[in-house]
């Protein structure tokens, strides 16, 4: 049973309950604020260096080669292909329902799990890393990116990089409201957690001089407040110092040369401690950068700190002046090549690539992702090969650039979600999708096909029962038959007289007969709305539904055969009614609300196996003769099997997010960063869901 319906559905009968879609982070002001980019999804861009006077600061737009969509664009080619992964499923945070492992099926052309990406750092053109959300480590040879096994699924966002066999990488994971701090280690032959204090939340920033030689920035919990200080590394051991407090960023340049800065304040490390920069080195105005800063330092004597609303100061190798400020608002990262620095960030609702030649500021123009899509990591190698990773404003779906010296090609971007609204298997490789717009498109076993349907309708609902007879329905209460090789517009109405007149669920008893269930709103309030088609050989037929019920409306329909089945909704007259085979008739459940009953899904598996779900009821069990409440619980006896190769599609299985497995429910929500359409199982028993780009997602085994 289809059970997300469209969010215009819900907010009409005020009883919306949106889909869940978990961030990957938690609220934090450096990670959580969304920030707009521009909306170009150029993938061939030839760089434009404009000067940044001093003085002035206006941001200057990047020049772009458009480049025209693919048709397809959840097939969008990419130049190599990350290798997918199983998602690692949380807890099931209700009390009914088992949770299962599910397996991103494979895509030759992005990752099928995607998550968010956060940094990346390049030992050379043949080697680098790649850290993201959900503990995602990619390695690079030269030629692709290659995910590595990790040994965490927490959210990763500092990845360094100081030779082949050593390299750390560091953020935090979270636990129900709780947040700690995860570090790990790359031994250059597998990936283990470096053990650190449980009272640590978060790693902010870690910068190394070498091997035995390194500090990070840690958030440390100490009663109801969070402190954050240095830790120094000496080639065994995190040591705790607290000499330099409230910072958010350190860089190194040397044993004995460093900086921290934070809160509005300027540590400088002298090689013994940690010391607040006085007035005589960072006067008044120098020391108005905020509570945030990024640095980076091309000598001793020469380095750059750019803080909030991209407030600039520069060190001359005496004192720290004043530069102005740059139209980064939120610095990402930065990057160091020879005498030359490199900032990536954010301001005026554009992206920002800053190049510094030693003397001026200069834009470069980078690949734009989706609107509120962010870049969070950049590595820069050489003019010529400058690698740019990041996410959509979602936290879900990564993008990796690269430029070769010419344009930037697109590694690895997100696809476009799609208007699907429901999915039916009609065979073990075979499937048709439909939703917003009369979007309808059709699995052959390798990839999606658009197809030209019969209407722009919005489609909620499409069901089999052969894979030559199939039905979609829809708004204007729309209803198309597939016959094996067509779909054929067979009823629609505009009438002007309603707001809206929507079908939203279909059951097919046979191939002569079927029903569709949905509702009607007119100026007078709700109205039921049942169709009943019969084939008498040459057309489709509608009946009389007797349906007496004025202010209700129907979400979802089941029928177990001809003379036996139910529909439920909501509104004054019904929450569920039962279907005899002459009429329908209400039968009372306990499944109210402050608004009355309103349930949007149904399932009946036999006459005392049925199972309806509402956004406040939960679940309840119809056992034969009465309803009955927190049916979640409750299983048949006998249990309705699985069905048979034979009878499969006979019958709907999954309902609200469960799928029935013969024997318990089981969750069909997942820890991958998709929205899930619903469920479906193959003639051979795999259960398959699918997502709103187009990606398969299958129950393991």
């Amino acid at each position: 049973m289809k059970f997300f319906k469209r969010a215009f559905f819900w907010l009409l009968l005020l009883h919306a309950c949106q889909a869940e879609r978990p961030l990957e982070l938690a609220d934090h002001p450096e990670t959580s604020t969304p920030v707009l980019a521009t909306q170009s999804t150029d993938i061939s861009l030839s760089p434009v260096f404009i000067p940044v006077p001093q003085s002035t600061f206006a941001p200057v737009l990047p020049t772009t080669t458009p480049v025209s969509p693919t048709t397809m664009p959840f097939l969008q080619p990419t130049a190599t292909a990350l290798t997918p992964r199983a998602p690692r499923p949380t807890p099931d945070p209700e009390s009914w329902g088992n949770w299962v492992q599910w397996d991103c099926v494979d895509s030759d052309s992005y990752d099928p799990c995607q998550r968010p990406i956060f940094d990346i750092d390049m030992l050379s053109r043949n080697e680098g890393w790649i850290v993201g959300g959900g503990g995602a480590i990619f390695y690079w040879d030269g030629n692709e990116w290659r995910e590595q096994d990790s040994p965490t699924t927490a959210t990763l966002q500092i990845v360094k990089a100081l030779n082949p066999q050593n390299v750390w990488a560091a953020g935090y994971r979270s636990v129900e409201d709780d947040m700690y701090g995860v570090f790990i280690h790359w031994d250059g032959n597998a990936w283990e957690n470096f053990p650190i204090s449980e009272t640590f939340t978060w790693i902010t920033d870690i910068s190394f001089v070498d091997e035995n030689n390194g500090w990070a920035v840690v958030e440390e919990r100490v009663g109801d407040y969070v402190e954050t200080y240095l830790m120094h590394w000496d080639g065994v051991t995190w040591t705790k110092n607290t000499q330099a407090k409230r910072i958010k960023t350190v860089y190194m340049i040397s044993a004995n040369e460093g900086w921290a800065a934070g809160g509005g304040i300027l540590h400088r490390w002298d090689g013994q401690s940690w010391e607040i920069v006085d007035e005589s080195i960072l006067g008044e105005e120098a020391a108005n950068f905020g509570q945030s800063a990024h640095m980076v330092f091309t000598s001793q004597n020469d380095g750059w700190l750019v803080g909030d609303r991209g407030t600039t100061i520069r060190w001359d190798g005496s004192q720290w002046n004043s530069y102005g400020q740059l139209p980064i608002s939120n610095v990402r990262d930065t990057a160091l090549l020879e005498q030359q620095s490199w900032l990536l960030g954010f301001g005026n609702d554009m992206i920002y690539l800053l190049h510094e030649d030693g003397e001026n500021w200069s834009f470069i123009d980078t690949p734009s992702p989706e609107p509120r899509g962010r870049f969070e990591g950049l590595a820069v190698l050489s003019e010529d090969d400058i690698w740019v990773v990041g996410h959509n404003s979602t936290y879900k779906y990564p993008y990796i650039w690269h430029w070769d010296g010419s344009v930037w090609v697109p590694f690895h971007v997100a696809p476009s979600i799609l208007p699907i609204n429901a999915f039916a298997l009609t065979d073990e490789n075979e499937a048709w999708s439909v939703g917003d717009g009369g979007y309808m498109s059709h699995w052959d076993g390798q990839q999606w096909n658009e197809y030209s349907g019969p209407t722009t309708n919005d489609l909620h609902d499409v069901d089999f029962i052969s894979p030559d007879n199939g039905w979609a329905v829809g708004k204007h209460a729309t209803m198309l038959h597939w016959d094996g090789k067509n779909w054929s517009l067979i009823k629609e109405s505009n009438d002007s007289i309603y707001k809206t007149l929507e079908l939203q669920d279909i059951a097919i008893i046979s191939s002569t007969e079927v029903w569709a269930a949905g509702g009607v709103n007119t100026e007078s309030g709700l109205g039921p709305l049942l169709i009943h088609l019969q084939w008498d050989g040459q057309t489709w037929q509608e009946l009389e539904p007797h349906t007496p019920y004025y202010r209700c409306y129907f979400t979802a329909i089941a029928m177990l055969s001809a003379n036996e089945g139910w529909a439920v909704g909501g509104g004054e007259g019904a929450g569920t009614i039962y279907w005899d085979g002459a009429t329908w008739q209400i039968v009372s459940n306990p499944s109210k609300d402050d608004h009355g009953v309103w349930l949007r899904s149904v399932i009946a598996l036999s006459s005392d196996a049925v199972w309806a779900r509402g956004p406040s009821a939960g679940m309840i069990y119809w056992d034969g003769a009465k309803w009955i409440e927190d049916g979640a619980m409750l299983t048949p006896n006998p249990l309705p099997p699985m069905p048979t190769s034979e009878e499969w599609l006979k019958g709907k299985w999954n309902i609200a997010g469960y799928f029935w497995n013969g024997e318990a429910w089981i969750s069909i929500r997942n820890s991958t960063t998709h929205r899930i359409i619903n469920a479906d199982v193959t003639p051979s028993g795999k259960i398959m869901a699918l997502t709103d780009v187009g990606i398969w997602l299958r129950l393991e085994e």
